[in-house]
């Protein structure tokens, strides 16, 4: 099974508005994840440059120039097919905060299972924000807490960390028994929750979207009530995961 670990920079919030990207192609092997193959480019953007993100990667239009030297591949991202060749026969996508690179792939690609190491690792790290909650955690501090080196002058280079975010999956005692220990551990909880309340007793159901409430229940007389807040779904069969949003 190959997996992809994916980072763009980007312009702006417009989809596959993509800077830079560094793809590292990965295949497991004695316990550890390695790289087989990476893909990495530096495109232009069709937008007026973005004073907010060009604080925090650098890469101004001159810089890009320099750094696409005399490349023959496309000026734009979206224009880029070889960048979904090397993701196609792949799996898994892992990102640091995966949400932002879904949304900039703008579904080009699609991936049988995805593995997020900022959702992943947001109890274990226990970072807090300015008002004392858990919160994402950033890179840096996921590096800082399994003990990854980390560079803050290089940090929002693609390839940075890109190669920081394959540290941390291989910190994690490898992914794949974290998961299905984690599968396993909700598989015992489900069980409990159907037992203490005899959930396979009602025939029926019905699940509001809007008041996220989801009802069992055998008659008008004979019912029970949950707040139900799907997040994702996971596959016995396929022993994938997919997330709701």
């Amino acid at each position: 099974m190959q997996m992809v670990v994916l980072d763009f920079e980007t312009n702006t919030r417009a989809p596959m508005d993509v800077l830079e990207v560094a793809a590292l192609k990965l295949i497991r092997k004695d316990n550890t994840y390695e790289v087989v193959d990476i893909f990495h480019r530096y495109y232009y953007s069709r937008y007026e440059t973005n004073s907010f993100a060009l604080d925090v990667h650098g890469l101004s239009f001159e810089k890009l120039q320099l750094l696409r030297g005399d490349a023959k591949y496309p000026k734009y991202f979206d224009e880029d097919l070889d960048f979904i060749k090397f993701c196609e026969d792949s799996s898994t996508l892992i990102a640091h905060n995966i949400s932002f690179e879904l949304y900039h792939l703008n579904q080009i690609v699609k991936f049988q299972n995805l593995f997020c190491t900022m959702r992943e690792n947001k109890k274990i790290v226990g970072a807090l924000n300015v008002n004392g909650y858990l919160k994402n955690p950033k890179l840096a501090e996921v590096c800082t807490y399994y003990g990854i080196e980390f560079e803050e002058e290089k940090c929002h280079g693609a390839m940075y960390d890109a190669q920081l975010t394959l540290n941390i999956i291989n910190k994690m005692n490898n992914y794949e028994n974290f998961a299905n220990k984690e599968i396993q551990n909700l598989i015992y909880i489900q069980n409990k929750f159907k037992e203490n309340f005899n959930l396979d007793y009602y025939e029926n159901w019905f699940y509001d979207s809007e008041t996220e409430l989801l009802r069992l229940y055998n008659s008008d007389d004979d019912e029970i009530f949950f707040k139900y807040i799907p997040i994702g779904t996971f596959s016995i069969e396929k022993q994938t995961w997919m997330w709701s949003w």
